[in-house]
């Protein structure tokens, strides 16, 4: 039967309903699947996190709200699905990253650019951990809306990593700090990797050389080649523990290097597959123990000992020479201080302190010390220790050189004895000198003194000659003793000098001076000459020149019999360029036996015995004039042959002066330049030394030796002036004199008389005087007067008159202390023949009491006196009070060393007058105006 239509569409209706129900129990079921599926999804990513450290996050930026995965919580520190806003998420990262972060996730929101940055942050539970945050933008309808990424956990990771790279950067200082070159060897392919270092370390660039074996077997020394390959092997297979070995190999610049090579075999299956290794540049330790082998021979085979302690002093080793020394032998003292075996009851505490101290200081150390050998003995020795460090520059150990200095410390004790001895006797020998001075010279001054007043006295001629015998033998004796002191002064070292201005010329002839009358006296012709070359005006002590120029012609005067005594001064320059003055003296006399030369320096000796019984003298003068021309920079020589003459050369530095000195000699000089004289003498000897003198001047002149002659050639020859001697046969020089006056055209012709007898003629005829010896610039002076002038020169030496003394005699109150009754009588004297008086008192406390009493204006104080002396006095005059040169204290004194001067300057003493004094030497003291 067919169906109504309704049901057919109910049929429809209930198949898609049950079709429906069927989808809806299928959808309903795909649900559950996929809920099932996406928990399980969750749980999968949840565990993963968690294994991974890695968890999840998301920032709405609608919201500002943040999603945490649950690792991400954990991470944190934090319970999961706790609220966390994102300040408070960005103040878990450590300070110095929170910039970092915080910059990186505006960039993401204002340009959507990812970041992944590691990060440190700081849990809740304190630990501050490494992070790995990594963050990108989300986009809706172009805009970003969200930012997600992941968080994850790296700190194991990133500690082991930076632990890594901290231990990498130490190996990498260790290799460079250690210098060591690092090689890597496959010992199945012989394929090596050398490091930079270890190819630097021989010279080559990095590159330089294949990665092979063969490159070592190339560099290595042929000699080393096969035990160094046999150590390996022996290495490889087990028959030694270590690989340690050293060889040479060859550097670039062909020379050898020693190098320590140690490596590690690393093995697969029981089998060396690789080694590796450091090279090391040895060649200092091995040149130094090379060194320190030499040295260790060389000091056990010394006479010096060496030892070697550690850092603490103790003893490690000793040499023979040590052992001989002490006593002790090496193993006795190993391991034990020096000082607890060596030193004894004389050794010095302070030393063996410093010692000890120098050591804990580790410094070197040199010292002197007493030591005591095993037997007893004690001995000086001599220390120097230096200290010796490590690497580090920790002290390592102390080397000692100790030498033995017994005998130089005894000698230097004798030595030391000897020379208190010598002070002692130096000084005793002063004392007696200033004693035998003071006690010759005080009854010289009487003598000299007296014999000076005597002379001026009327007397006969035979009893004018006695006196100048007195004289003369006085005079000597003074010589005599003034040479013995003199030499006493250079002696003790105590000779000073003066540095002045001098003008050669004038002390060249003041020597000259000296000597004339002796030349004179002998025949001799005694002349000098100053070369072009020496400058006007020198610095220097014109005292001293002018002693030892004395010496050389007085000893050449004293020993030549006939002929002539040359003085020529010159001057060179050194190598330095400086002035040197060069004084020579040439004799004819007995001449010196070359065996007996080197004896003539030495004091109190000449030529022999004979010499100073024949001529006298103390054997001083050659000796005192070494010394001072060695004193002054100077040297001395003689040239002598016995029979002919000698010369002796002395040369001094000096120094050219261009002080402006007032002197008329060049003025002189032109006067009588070209000028045409006639010299008359009837002896030979005279005639030569005036003619040498009056030609070293420009003059041209004639000579004869009769009256006769002379008038003669004055009648032919157009002279300028002429020189007659006194006293010639036939015409005496008086008549001559007239005779030229009165010949045709001579009327006006300047006439010199020359005479021996040191008188002055009455005649008119003469236009100057001289007398014999003629002095040079007596003689200068002489002929430029006569020849610009018709007055009469007079007398060589005017007499004396009060008014030249230059002091008011008058006015002047002086009080004499002395105890010795001649020269008290001597001085007074000598005042009185000078217009003065004085107050005589016998010692210093006389003397003191006298000046309280009165005030003079001079004190003639003697330095020695009885109950109190001049020394004394003075100090006690100066502490009454006044003017420091009122009064003015003059010391009479026979001590002529500049400490006793100085003693007496100190006291106050204002000037000195030297025993024995002449009435000249009294005058001139009184002349200076503080006295006057």
């Amino acid at each position: 039967m067919k169906q109504p239509p309704q049901d057919d569409n109910l049929r429809e209706r209930l198949d898609e309903a049950e079709r429906e129900i069927v989808r809806l129990r299928k959808g309903l079921y795909e649900s559950r699947r996929t809920e099932l599926a996406l928990q399980q999804a969750k749980e999968v990513l949840s565990e993963s996190q968690r294994i991974s450290r890695t968890g999840s996050w998301e920032l709405d930026l609608s919201s500002m709200k943040v999603f945490w995965s649950d690792e991400t919580y954990r991470i944190h520190g934090l319970e999961p699905g706790m609220p966390v806003p994102v300040e408070e998420a960005i103040n878990y990262y450590v300070p110095e990253h929170r910039p970092v972060i915080k910059e990186a996730v505006e960039k993401a929101i204002k340009e959507g650019t990812p970041y992944d940055l590691k990060l440190q942050l700081n849990t809740v539970k304190g630990e501050r951990i490494w992070v790995r945050a990594n963050g990108h933008a989300v986009f809706e309808h172009g805009k970003v809306a969200k930012l997600a990424g992941v968080f994850q956990d790296i700190d194991e990771s990133e500690r082991a990593s930076i632990a890594l790279r901290e231990s990498e950067e130490r190996w990498q200082l260790a290799i460079t700090g250690s210098a060591a070159g690092i090689w890597d060897w496959d010992l199945e392919t012989d394929e090596v990797i050398y490091s930079d270092l270890w190819l630097s370390m021989l010279g080559y660039e990095p590159g330089s050389w294949p990665n092979k074996l063969d490159t070592w077997s190339q560099l290595v020394h042929p000699d080393d080649y096969q035990p160094s390959l046999d150590e390996i092997g022996n290495y490889l297979n087990g028959k030694i523990r270590d690989y340690n070995i050293e060889f040479r190999m060859r550097h670039k610049d062909g020379g050898w290097r020693w190098i320590q090579s140690r490596g590690k075999a690393f093995y697969e299956d029981g089998k060396p597959r690789r080694m590796l290794g450091t090279h090391t540049d040895i060649t200092p330790r091995k040149e130094s123990e090379a060194a320190l082998k030499r040295l260790s021979l060389v000091a056990s085979k010394t006479t010096t000992g060496v030892i070697i302690t550690d850092s603490k002093g103790n003893l490690v080793w000793v040499n023979n020479a040590f052992e001989e020394i002490t006593e002790y032998k090496l193993d006795e003292v190993i391991g034990k201080r020096p000082g607890d075996f060596l030193q004894g009851p004389e050794s010095d505490p302070k030393v063996i302190e410093l010692m000890r101290a120098r050591v804990r200081e580790a410094k070197p150390f040199k010292v002197e010390i007493i030591n005591y050998s095993k037997s007893g003995r004690r001995y000086w020795v001599d220390i120097e220790a230096t200290p010796v460090f490590d690497d580090s520059g920790a002290l390592e150990q102390f080397i000692a050189i100790e030498t033995e200095t017994t005998e130089k410390i005894e000698a230097l004790e004798r030595l030391e004895l000897a020379k208190d001895q010598a002070e002692r006797a130096s000084r005793a020998k002063d004392a007696f000198l200033a004693m035998m001075s003071h006690e010759i010279r005080t009854p010289m001054n009487g003598v000299i003194g007296m014999t000076g007043i005597l002379e001026q006295s009327g007397l006969r001629d035979d009893q004018r000659e006695y006196v100048e015998t007195i004289k003369t033998s006085g005079n000597a004796l003074l010589s005599i003793i003034n040479d013995i002191l003199d030499y006493s002064k250079i002696e003790a070292g105590r000779i000073e000098f003066e540095t002045e201005t001098i003008v050669v010329r004038e002390f060249v002839e003041e020597a000259v001076d000296v000597l004339s009358y002796r030349a004179f006296e002998k025949g001799l012709e005694l002349v000098y000459h100053i070369c072009d070359s020496v400058p006007r005006l020198i610095l220097g002590d014109v005292t001293r020149l002018r002693q030892i120029l004395v010496n050389l012609i007085g000893n050449a005067v004293k020993f030549t019999e006939s002929g002539k005594v040359e003085v020529k001064i010159h001057s060179r320059k050194n190598d330095d360029g400086g002035l040197v003055l060069v004084l020579s003296v040439q004799d004819t006399g007995i001449g010196i036996p070359i065996e007996q030369q080197a004896d003539l320096f030495t004091p109190f000796s000449q030529a022999d015995a004979s010499t100073t019984r024949r001529f006298g003298g103390t054997g001083l003068g050659l000796a005192i004039t070494k010394r001072l021309t060695q004193a002054m920079g100077g040297t001395i020589t003689l040239n002598s042959e016995e029979g002919i003459g000698s010369e002796f050369v002395v040369t001094i530095p000096v120094v050219e002066s261009h002080q402006a000195v007032p002197d008329d000699y060049d003025q002189q000089i032109n006067i009588v330049k070209n000028k045409q004289i006639l010299v008359v003498d009837d002896n030979i000897t005279n005639l030569r030394i005036i003619e040498s003198q009056l030609t070293s001047w420009g003059i041209r002149v004639a000579v004869c030796q009769s009256s006769e002659e002379a008038l003669r050639l004055c009648r032919s020859e157009p002279f300028d002036l002429v020189i007659l001697d006194m006293l010639m046969p036939g015409m005496n020089g008086e008549t001559l004199a007239e005779s030229i006056h009165h010949s045709k055209g001579l009327a006006s012709i300047p006439l010199v008389l020359l005479s021996s007898m040191g008188v002055q003629s009455d005649s008119k005829d003469f236009a100057g005087f001289l007398h014999k010896p003629v002095r040079p610039r007596r003689l200068l002076e002489t002929i430029a007067d006569s020849l610009t002038s018709d007055c009469d020169v007079g007398n060589e030496d005017p007499p004396s008159n009060h008014s030249e003394n230059g002091v008011a005699q008058s006015t002047l109150s002086i009080l004499l202390a002395e105890d010795n009754q001649v020269n008290q009588r001597v001085a007074k004297l000598m005042l009185s023949q000078m217009g003065f008086s004085a107050e005589i008192v016998s010692n210093g406390a006389e003397a003191v009491e006298a000046a309280r009493l009165k005030d003079f204006d001079v004190i003639l104080m003697d330095v020695q006196m009885p109950v109190m002396d001049g020394i004394e006095a003075t100090r006690c005059i100066r502490a009454q009070g006044g003017d420091a040169d009122k009064p003015w204290i003059i010391a009479l004194t026979a001590a002529v060393m500049q400490d006793d001067q100085q003693r007496a300057h100190d006291a106050g003493m204002n000037a000195f007058l030297f025993k024995p004094f002449k009435p000249k030497d009294l005058k001139a003291v009184l002349r200076t105006p503080q006295a006057s």
